[in-house]
């Protein structure tokens, strides 16, 4: 079997080498229009991408408090709406009726607590003329604090009973767009159960990290976030020490630009920065294979392009790291296409020499 794997590794390095040779004799061909680039060293920052998810500074999963049947839902996904807009309505018969008895209790109390007052303040008068004896003032008082107290009693419990409706019709909290919405006309709403999702706000991702990637990440920090096919420069914003107990990972917050045209709820790929370091670089499309083996076609001082193996590594930007098989201030052809043969003249520089 060894033998075999040699024998396949030296038919394609005799078949590189083939390729290698220049034609012989004749005119020399006219150099080909291929643009060339010049090897060159940059610096590269080695980064960590994590997956994160676009929401809004301003988020909420909005749930019913007591639950029932929803009668009514006025909003579908994606849709923006305006702070205080009605979202949906879960049966809210039973919390009107207990408003209006709650209200009729509360009017009863305030009439009998307003008769008390007119009846102390007559017994008052009276009392000071020594018309009327200490008992009988005391009770008419005694009266009037108990009547008073239980107005009041009342009218907490028709605000109570009121703030109790306010949970069957779903209101926006603030303006944004409905990130998801998981409840139909006739549904039951369990209590707690996130029915509306709504994102306001400025654009931000959330991703999770683990311990030693929170640790070299700071607030302010620049990021580089990825939504679709649109890059943008997001910052740190917040970093919770606190571990989610399942993952074992910690949340960061990242600000996108305002004007940043993402969807919320969108997969984003976040690329955190770490240390940076000085490669060698070519464009990506300088690199190709011949016979199963990567390489570029280097162009030498005639103006000679010939094809050369190479160690690639990372790509970034549309360059492409080489680890081995190039120096410093070599020519490559850019983008030589499948059918560029050794031997090929290239114009002493291209756009990019």
């Amino acid at each position: 079997m060894k033998s075999i794997y040699l024998l396949l590794a030296l038919f394609a390095i005799m078949a590189l080498a083939a390729c290698g040779r220049a034609p012989q004799g004749g005119t020399p061909a006219a150099a080909a229009p291929f643009a060339t680039f010049t090897v060159k060293s940059v610096e590269l920052t080695d980064a960590v991408e994590t997956p994160g998810t676009v929401i809004g500074s301003e988020h909420a999963e909005l749930a019913s408090r007591n639950g029932g049947r929803v009668t009514r839902v006025a909003i579908t996904a994606g849709q923006r709406v305006a702070r205080g807009a009605l979202l949906l309505e879960v049966d809210p018969a039973a919390g009107e009726a207990a408003v209006a008895a709650a209200a009729a209790r509360a009017a009863a109390a305030r009439a009998d607590a307003d008769q008390a007052e007119r009846d102390f303040q007559r017994y008052d008068s009276l009392y000071k003329e020594q018309a009327v004896s200490v008992h009988e003032f005391e009770e008419v008082r005694d009266r009037r604090e108990t009547s008073t107290a239980a107005a009041q009693a009342a009218d907490s419990a028709l605000a109570a009973t009121r703030t109790e409706l306010g949970y069957a019709v779903m209101r926006a909290p603030f303006a944004g767009v409905v990130a998801a919405k998981n409840v139909r006309t006739g549904d039951y709403a369990a209590p707690g159960a996130a029915l509306i999702v709504l994102d306001g706000g400025r654009p931000q991702v959330e991703t999770q990290v683990g311990e030693a990637l929170l640790a070299a990440t700071h607030l302010g920090e620049a990021v580089s976030v990825t939504v679709g096919a649109q890059s943008y420069s997001a910052h740190v914003v917040e970093r919770v020490a606190a571990a989610d107990p399942v993952t074992r990972t910690h949340l960061v917050k990242l600000d996108l630009p305002a004007d940043a045209k993402v969807a919320s709820g969108a997969y984003a790929s976040v690329a955190f920065p770490l240390a940076q370091r000085t490669a060698l670089v070519v464009p990506s499309s300088a690199l190709l294979q011949r016979a199963g083996l990567n390489g570029v076609f280097v162009v030498n001082a005639d103006g000679v392009a010939a094809f050369r193996l190479v160690r690639a590594g990372a790509a970034q930007g549309g360059l492409t790291e080489i680890l081995a098989g190039l120096a410093a201030g070599e020519r490559v052809v850019s983008a030589p296409g499948p059918d560029f043969d050794n031997g090929t003249r290239v114009a002493p520089a291209g756009p990019h020499g």
